[in-house]
């Protein structure tokens, strides 16, 4: 399989979902790229703009500290870049959402892989209930998901520390390419 690990709002090192999965599935890989999809928040407020990319970029810090380095990109140019390193399958977060807009969600995201003929292997990565397991007094889906909701604790996932090293996954990842031309250096590091 020719896997890319699609990085998209998952920017953390500790107990990443992502990085156990490749730890698991190793075998099956013929090729591993880490992908980094950066979203268009030029329509977004400054502080949202700053934020993201702060956090972006001490993410993509973190990583180079293990050297690993991901192919970057923006959303628009994901298909391509799939197409270019002939991706097989993709692996992407399922329940978190965009920090500006719902064409960067797992829905639409998936959409777009499945027409370059990609199989997309949904994480579930931050969400401790399943969302569409939680469910009102009166049998109905709750209108807003809040994950520590009393009537839901029963049903609270209790998930083990995740096990992966960066070396290891250094080793089987091929080197990625900054393609956005944008400018990572000389930035403060944040998990």
């Amino acid at each position: 399989m020719h896997l890319g690990v699609i990085l998209n709002r998952v920017f953390r090192t500790q107990d990443n979902p992502l990085f156990h999965y490749i730890e698991k599935h190793q075998n099956e890989l013929n090729k591993l790229y880490f992908i980094l999809p950066l979203e268009d928040l030029n329509d977004a407020s400054a502080v949202k703009r700053e934020y993201y990319y702060k956090v972006v970029k001490g993410f993509l810090n973190a990583l180079e500290k293990y050297d690993i380095h991901p192919h970057i990109v923006t959303y628009d140019k994901l298909g391509d870049l799939a197409d270019t390193l002939g991706l097989s399958h993709v692996l992407v977060a399922k329940d978190i959402m965009s920090y500006h807009k719902d064409i960067y969600d797992y829905p639409h995201v998936k959409q777009a892989f499945e027409n370059h003929q990609i199989t997309v292997i949904g994480q579930r990565v931050n969400h401790y209930f399943e969302p569409t397991k939680t469910f009102n007094k009166q049998n109905q889906p709750y209108k807003i998901f809040t994950s520590f909701y009393k009537a839901n604790r029963q049903d609270l996932v209790h998930t083990p520390k995740k096990s992966y090293q960066f070396k290891h996954l250094a080793q089987i990842a091929e080197k990625g390419s900054n393609q956005s031309d944008l400018n990572f250096k000389n930035n403060k590091d944040i998990e």
